[in-house]
């Protein structure tokens, strides 16, 4: 990470050594990015660190609010960064690279781990923005209520699927339809549509 990631850069970072500590029955440090570690492998989470480790930058420009780029350097590091001014396009990125390792989000409380990790990381050059700036699923599980015990399940399952916001939240009269995730760890709200 960098010295000044937010809390939906630091999720992501948190989530990505969760699901590694987990495949590898070990425990994933998360540390700060330096230009001086440039020379070390290394996976790098959020704009800052991207901008020490990538020799050409100009991948993070345009990428908005959403968008995000999972790349391998030429010195071996793996960059997982969203724009400078990104909402969760470090979490895509993210949930983007354990999918590349076989991680597969099936439901809520189903998620399908691989037995181990690869002996060589995947070399990556995704550059991805959302075709559509509105995202949802309209299913059960994925539309829970700040009041219901799954809420935040349901919140995680919708990042891990690429989705921004969730019909369920919507309240008041008239109602705003939909609301974006609540909290800043899941990218704070976005837009309304």
């Amino acid at each position: 990470l960098g010295p000044a990631a937010g809390p939906a850069q630091r999720r992501a970072a948190q989530d990505l050594g969760a699901f590694l500590g987990k495949i590898a029955g070990e425990t994933f440090a998360i540390a700060n990015v330096s230009a001086a570690d440039r020379a070390t492998p290394q996976i790098a989470v959020g704009f800052q660190p991207a901008l020490r480790l990538l020799h050409n930058a100009s991948v993070l420009n345009g990428l908005g609010a959403e968008g995000f780029v999972a790349t391998t350097t030429a010195g071996g590091s793996i960059v997982l960064s969203g724009g400078n001014s990104s909402s969760r396009g470090e979490l895509y990125a993210v949930y983007f690279l354990l999918e590349q390792l076989g991680v597969r989000f099936l439901a809520t409380d189903t998620t399908v781990l691989p037995k181990a990790l690869p002996k060589t990381l995947p070399a990556l050059h995704e550059r991805h923005i959302p075709s559509f700036e509105y995202r949802q699923q309209f299913s059960f599980a994925t539309n829970q209520c700040p009041s219901q015990p799954t809420f935040n399940q349901s919140m995680d399952f919708n990042l891990r699927l690429g989705n921004n916001a969730n019909d369920a939240t919507s309240s008041g009269s008239p109602p705003v339809f939909p609301r974006p995730f609540l909290n800043l760890e899941r990218g704070g709200s976005g837009g309304l549509f």
